[in-house]
């Protein structure tokens, strides 16, 4: 995430204008441009509010989770913003070869985009399209069975995720961690004025106490069981949750346009998609495979997720067990 947060703000940078020194000096233009990436809704991992010198510090020395939501809503919101406009064109590829950005990959955007026609679309219409023709699904992806491999959970069921930051296996920033407080004590306020002196509603929120507010994707979504590609993934005994990972998919697609490392990259779909319970981990596997990350389908998937090797691998399971290993596990010695 690391080279790919800096080629992003390499391209922030010279779209503001006035080089380096505009990133310091947190100019207005700077705050606008910084306003498309920005996300304050503290029920979304990754989250930090709408503050420029905390959104300047996520592609500075942000967290994973920070920095992969972030990266996602620059690539659509910013990038594939201005490669959707036809004015900005030879301004655009200047800002891509200074960033040292891939053009080869940006400019087959940029011809998906002029396909597009966006006259008397919605603001959310158009936003989508650019979200979609940024992210093509390659024509042998799973990620092509999410929509009916998936439905949407009864409005009733919780989509809080019910854990702690610890049992992510992630980090907090002091961002994610203030908007969360900031969450909690409006929470407070609100409770307080309704009924004065009697709440039970905490006044602040503990990173190292309390359950995190995000949703999760696998508390939103629940896998058709009739559907072909999760009957498949449950005969392999292979868990499912919200569908092949579109989110995945459009990150295997950044990564392409800003340098990012491509086992690195899956990486980093697994450590947040997975942390934030999301997605599963075959989930993510299927949507990495067509960019050329391997990946082994059945039980075995869990010795060959590179850049590990399977005696690494083995010893994140419990007891240094891989899932078929366990005493009780369904299908143990499947491949």
């Amino acid at each position: 995430m690391r080279t790919m947060a800096a080629k992003a703000k390499a391209y922030i940078v010279e779209s503001v204008g006035g080089g380096w020194d505009a990133w310091d000096a947190e100019n207005a233009r700077l705050a606008t441009l910084l306003s498309k990436v920005a996300e304050a809704n503290v029920h979304r991992s990754g989250s930090v509010g709408g503050k420029v010198s905390d959104l300047m510090a996520v592609f500075d020395r942000g967290t994973l989770t920070e920095r992969f939501v972030h990266i996602i809503r620059f690539y659509s919101g910013i990038l594939g913003s201005d490669l959707a406009d036809r004015r900005m064109a030879n301004e655009v590829r200047r800002r891509i070869a200074t960033a040292q950005l891939n053009s080869d990959f940006l400019e087959a955007r940029m011809a998906d985009l002029r396909k597009i026609r966006f006259t008397g679309r919605s603001a959310k219409e158009r936003t989508d399209a650019i979200r979609e023709a940024m992210a093509p699904v390659p024509p042998d992806s799973d990620v092509r069975f999410q929509r009916d491999s998936r439905q949407r959970r009864p409005a009733s069921e919780s989509r809080d995720i019910g854990v702690t930051i610890e049992e992510t296996g992630l980090r907090m920033s002091p961002r994610e961690v203030g908007l969360h407080r900031s969450a909690q004590r409006q929470e407070f306020e609100r409770a307080e004025r309704e009924q004065p002196g009697q709440t039970d509603v905490q006044n602040d929120w503990d990173r190292y106490r309390d359950v995190l507010k995000w949703h999760a994707g696998t508390k939103e979504w629940t896998a058709r069981n009739e559907h072909r590609w999760v009957a498949e993934m449950q005969e392999l005994q292979l868990p499912v949750g919200a569908g092949p990972s579109g989110t995945t998919n459009a990150m295997m697609n950044a990564a392409q346009a800003l340098g990012g490392e491509l086992y690195a990259t899956r990486l980093a779909c697994i450590g947040f998609l997975v942390g934030a319970r999301h997605h599963t981990l075959v989930e993510v596997l299927v949507a990495a495979e067509p960019f050329g990350a391997g990946m082994t389908r059945g039980q075995k998937m869990y010795r060959n997720v590179e850049p590990y090797s399977e005696a690494k691998l083995r010893t994140f399971g419990k007891n240094g067990k891989f899932p078929d290993e366990a005493p009780d596990a369904p299908g143990r010695g499947r491949s």
